[in-house]
């Protein structure tokens, strides 16, 4: 049978733009009462947007390293990130393998290790007992440098941000991470009590839902990186993100 060479394909939704989660969340909030009015569609993507901004803040996923230098009897550093991004945790500060002469002290250095993609070892320290100056954006060394390294320390960070003017994430793109975020965005809608699409009993499953993904996010945040780690079976991880 000759296939019709004008019958139109089905549009994929574009899953850099907010508006890709409308189709997974106007059924949720609509009715076919005729005194019912449906959330519009930008009210929609507003709270979708703020539910991406508070599920990167509760799942600590959006992540990135900020690296500077260790100068010799300096152990008070400066620590920025870029001006759109609220930082929530400083979760790790790492000293090449290179820089360590420099530190001084190895009490409070943790060696470990990480395979790389071409099968060698990069020898690594984490840096245990450091202070973060939230207020004054500086990070505190317990111990002072003998001497001077470029880019001896990275800092892991996670952060989130206002996604007003922002495509989404590459991070939220992922089906797992959008059904997270259609959870929050749901618990907000279904908590606006002066609208019809309101429902408490709904609000409720939403906001347990919203902290079982983002407990899912920051066990996946936590893990990366890590190489060496038995696989899991297939009815575990099917269990898992289910």
């Amino acid at each position: 049978m000759a296939t019709n060479p004008c019958k139109a394909s089905p549009k994929i939704p574009d899953k850099t733009q907010w508006s890709s989660f409308l189709a997974d969340i106007i059924p949720f909030v609509s009715s076919p009462k005729q005194d019912y009015r449906r959330a519009p569609d930008d009210v929609i993507i507003h709270y979708v947007k703020k539910a991406a901004q508070y599920f990167a803040q509760d799942s600590t996923l959006l992540r990135d390293k900020f690296c500077f230098d260790l100068e010799c009897g300096v152990n008070t550093i400066p620590f920025f990130i870029p001006d759109d991004r609220e930082l929530i945790h400083i979760h790790k500060l790492v000293v090449s393998s290179e820089a360590v002469s420099a530190c001084g002290s190895t009490r409070c250095l943790e060696r470990q290790s990480d395979c790389n993609s071409c099968g060698s070892m990069d020898i690594e320290y984490s840096v245990i007992g450091f202070k973060h100056d939230l207020e004054n954006q500086e990070l505190k060394l317990p111990f002072m440098p003998v001497g001077s390294s470029v880019n001896g320390f990275c800092a892991t960070y996670s952060y989130t941000k206002v996604f007003d003017n922002c495509s989404v994430p590459v991070e939220f793109q992922g089906q797992r991470w959008r059904r997270a975020i259609i959870s929050y965005a749901l618990k907000l809608l279904y908590g606006m009590k002066d609208m019809d699409w309101a429902d408490k009993a709904y609000f409720a499953k939403y906001e347990q839902e919203s902290a079982h993904w983002a407990a899912k996010g920051r066990a996946f945040a936590t893990n990366q990186g890590v190489t060496q780690r038995q696989r899991i079976s297939k009815k575990m991880a099917d269990a898992f993100w289910s």
